[in-house]
């Protein structure tokens, strides 16, 4: 956030406090593009998505599950580990964690 780098730090409670609401802003978005329900685990596992990856790549998922394709869309979620074109070791271990969780 701008906000907070133009101040150079922030304190640990305004940390959390932001943290809290940026994720109440995903879930309400991830829940707003959704047209089908989905479990609690598919809902973590989403918006851990949407936080690292943003809205655009979140879209790609939302169509697959929206349109009933939810295998689909839980296995699209590893394909979003790469950096420049190269898978890296922390994103894929992210992404199997959001994978897994998403299967739940």
């Amino acid at each position: 956030d701008p906000a907070i780098v133009g101040r150079g730090h922030i304190t640990k409670e305004e940390a959390e406090e932001y943290l809290i609401g940026r994720i109440e802003a995903i879930q309400n978005d991830v829940q707003t593009k959704l047209s089908v329900p989905v479990t609690d685990t598919q809902l973590v596992a989403l918006i851990s998505f949407y936080y690292n990856l943003g809205p655009g790549n979140f879209n790609n998922i939302a169509d697959r599950i929206n349109d009933g394709r939810v295998k689909e869309a839980g296995d699209a979620i590893l394909l979003y580990d790469k950096c420049n074109g190269k898978p890296l070791k922390g994103l894929s271990d992210r992404r199997r964690e959001e994978q897994h969780l998403f299967n739940l």
